[in-house]
């Protein structure tokens, strides 16, 4: 299982592979430079459900990992031009 680490928390590729799939769904143009930052604010661990929150005001796209109503990571990104 490469999706968790020793510990049992979900790594760092998949909070990306989140992000990515979030970005695509939005109509996003994923060939085009980007600027991501990821806020871990508590680990999230295997078997959580996690629920993703997304909100995009056109030019940044916040995305907040939810899980026991507790925000556990927040992803922004932005086009850059």
């Amino acid at each position: 299982m490469t999706d968790v680490d020793v510990l049992g928390h979900v790594n760092n590729a998949a909070y990306w592979h989140a992000v990515e799939h979030s970005l695509a769904g939005a109509g996003r143009d994923l060939r085009s430079p980007l600027r991501a930052l990821l806020d871990y604010r508590h680990p999230i661990d295997f078997g959580d459900e996690v629920e993703l929150a997304e909100v995009s005001d056109g030019e940044r796209y916040t995305i907040a990992f939810v899980a026991s109503d507790v925000v556990k990571a927040v992803s922004c990104v932005e086009q850059l031009t």
